[in-house]
């Protein structure tokens, strides 16, 4: 795995358009509606930022997603910083005057396949573009790796049809094989779902000197342990999804577990 340092992105040197946006050496992309806009002094610091496009008629339920794009074998992650804040605008005229407020639903996708959510009351200075800010503060983010971060409106209100974000700010970014190089299919792991120990059966066929993490449905790594006769207990972790992750010699395969 890879790492970067905190990062935060304000979307000045991509152009207008542009679905796509690099922070940290690390590319990312924007689906939906979201893409980078830039308006003179309608940035939260300069021109650019990223919105869901002035005048295109306004959108409703998700306006989109960020996610890391993804490089051959490798999936990119990244974790929101729960202490600097990020700046939101929202306005119920397509974007030209701001809405005097609205609830916006942030839906992570971690790395285990889960979602975590936060609803934000955006309210901007009303009827000027000034942006109010917002922080994941709340502890279900900390720590939490995320392979997409999407951004949507409950479909029933509708006060708001335009997003705009800025200075976004990530704490981490890392890369970690998606796909592995060994013939997993394979490799089985026995018994699953399992009350605590268990078996990896066929792994001394492609790797040695391996290590092992157990990785919580959050993306956080519980435990890191050698194996010991192709065995691990795992049976004083809470019951819930957990992926079992084997590295070796740039190597890695990853398999889900159920602990009940």
């Amino acid at each position: 795995m890879g790492t970067a340092f905190s990062q935060i992105e304000t979307f000045e040197t991509e152009e207008a358009g542009a679905t796509t946006f690099t922070m940290g050496g690390f590319n990312f992309t924007t689906t939906g509606d979201l893409m980078i806009e830039v308006h003179s002094g309608w940035g939260c610091e300069s021109d650019a930022f990223l919105g869901t496009g002035t005048g295109n008629g306004g959108s409703s339920g998700s306006f989109g997603s960020i996610k890391g794009t993804p490089i051959p074998d490798y999936l990119v992650i990244f974790k929101l910083s729960t202490i600097s804040p990020w700046c939101a605008f929202v306005s119920n005229n397509d974007g030209f005057t701001a809405a005097t407020g609205g609830d916006v639903i942030f839906t992570g996708t971690t790395f285990g396949g889960e979602t975590i959510a936060d609803t934000f009351n955006v309210v901007p200075n009303y009827p000027v573009m000034t942006y109010d800010e917002i922080t994941f503060s709340s502890g279900k983010w900390t720590g939490t790796w995320l392979t997409e971060l999407e951004v949507s409106i409950d479909s029933t209100v509708f006060n708001i049809n335009y997003l705009a974000l800025d200075n976004i700010v990530f704490e981490d970014i890392a890369i970690i094989l998606g796909v592995s190089n060994i013939q997993e299919e394979k490799i089985k792991i026995y018994p699953n779902p399992t009350v605590g120990e268990i078996e990896i059966i066929g792994i001394d066929d492609f790797i040695d000197d391996f290590e092992v993490k157990i990785i919580d449905a959050f993306g956080r790594v519980v435990r890191e342990q050698s194996l010991y006769n192709q065995k691990i207990d795992i049976s004083d972790l809470p019951d819930g999804i957990y992926y079992i992750s084997i590295y070796s010699h740039n190597q890695q395969i990853i398999r889900r577990i159920i602990k009940h």
